[in-house]
């Protein structure tokens, strides 16, 4: 496209974490901002360095900011028609109040909410935006409830890398792939592991930072109740460095199931991914990712709940979670006839679909 060609189109500026970095934020700004055309494409990364100079990648620019002054900055020379802030309220409250005042440029916010209610002090932050987009049914409901209209913009996988693949390792292996803070219990996924790895032939793979001070200190619980046999963390996980989508879809392929313990999500990307690769998901019974993988997923039901900043977490039954896991383990047809139904219910969100969901809905504002 020449720059003449270029300068015709509208502009949008996407405001949120940087797609060249690590994490789940970065992956759907990255997969979605590459397939989308039409626009003149600029994102502003909220980092918390230095801003360094910009630069293009993958047909956008790239602005780092650290500071609201340098948001403001870039707001006007970038000029947007439409501006796209995206992730969860609870990291981008200061830049949401910052971008929401303006009148300048239409504005829209495309928001995760890992569990219902909204807590009521971001109600406020999320009333002045002229669209508010949502990735799942259940996280608009919940926008809904408090008084606002809501689009959806699903999330998506990119089958062409995530996609079935031969096993590696012989012995049965389970996965779960989570930041380690208190939304994902993954200690309770400990617990249930700690009580039947004894009588098997597997191994659970947790790629996370286990001294995460977000969290528990999952390195001590495994010592302590003797599983260092069993239990074993990926490198790039302990030392916090990002994977390449290649790389993420052969940790899942080595998978025989995918464990989530999460109490509060809005996708799960990762159970998604799983599926893509062929690997089936027992997740905790949170309505997000319930949208995506429908019954082919094993759902744990939950014991209990509590308020937090993120919503109510739901808390997993940490026995019956033990019950399935070993289901999976004994019942190798039921196991390949999960892995096979989760590989159809993923072929129905390409991120084709998201991008064409995106796309229509941010047009209504010019």
């Amino acid at each position: 496209m020449s720059l003449e060609q270029e300068s015709d189109l509208p502009s949008l500026v996407w405001v949120s974490h940087n797609p060249m970095g690590p994490g789940g934020f970065q992956s759907v700004s990255r997969n979605i901002l590459k397939r989308l055309t039409g626009w003149k494409k600029n994102v502003i990364a909220i980092e918390n360095g230095t801003s360094l100079l910009p630069y293009d990648y993958d047909g956008y620019g790239i602005h780092e900011c650290s500071t609201i002054c340098g948001l403001r900055h870039y707001m006007a020379e970038l000029m947007p028609d439409v501006v796209v802030v995206y992730g969860a309220y609870w990291h981008m409250t200061q830049y949401l109040d910052a971008i929401k005042n303006s009148d300048d440029f239409q504005q829209a916010l495309y928001i995760v909410i890992e569990a219902p209610p909204i807590p009521k002090k971001w109600h406020e932050s999320l009333s002045k935006f002229d669209m508010i987009m949502t990735p799942c049914i259940a996280s608009a409901e919940a926008i809904v409830d408090i008084g606002y209209d809501a689009y959806i913009t699903h999330h998506g996988v990119d089958h062409s890398i995530y996609r079935p693949g031969s096993k590696a390792e012989p012995e049965f292996l389970y996965g779960s792939i989570k930041v380690n803070n208190y939304k994902a219990q993954l200690s309770r996924l400990l617990s249930a592991y700690n009580d039947i790895c004894r009588d098997q032939h597997s191994k659970l793979l947790l790629h996370t930072n286990p001294i995460d001070s977000r969290g528990p200190p999952l390195k001590d619980f495994v010592q302590t109740y003797g599983m260092d046999d069993y239990v074993k963390f990926s490198q790039y996980g302990i030392c916090n460095i990002g994977m390449l989508d290649p790389k993420m879809a052969q940790l899942y392929q080595g998978l025989d199931v995918y464990v989530s313990t999460s109490g509060a999500d809005t996708v799960n990307l990762p159970a998604l991914e799983a599926a893509a690769c062929g690997v089936p998901s027992i997740l905790a019974d949170v309505p997000g990712p319930q949208e995506y993988l429908g019954d082919s997923a094993t759902y744990i039901p939950s014991v209990d709940e509590y308020p937090s900043g993120f919503g109510r977490i739901r808390l997993a039954d940490q026995k019956k979670l033990a019950e399935v896991m070993q289901m999976y383990y004994d019942d190798e047809d039921y196991r390949k006839a999960k892995a096979k139904e989760a590989l159809e219910y993923s072929k129905q969100w390409p991120w084709e679909r998201a991008v064409d969901e995106l796309q229509k809905n941010i047009s209504e504002l010019l």
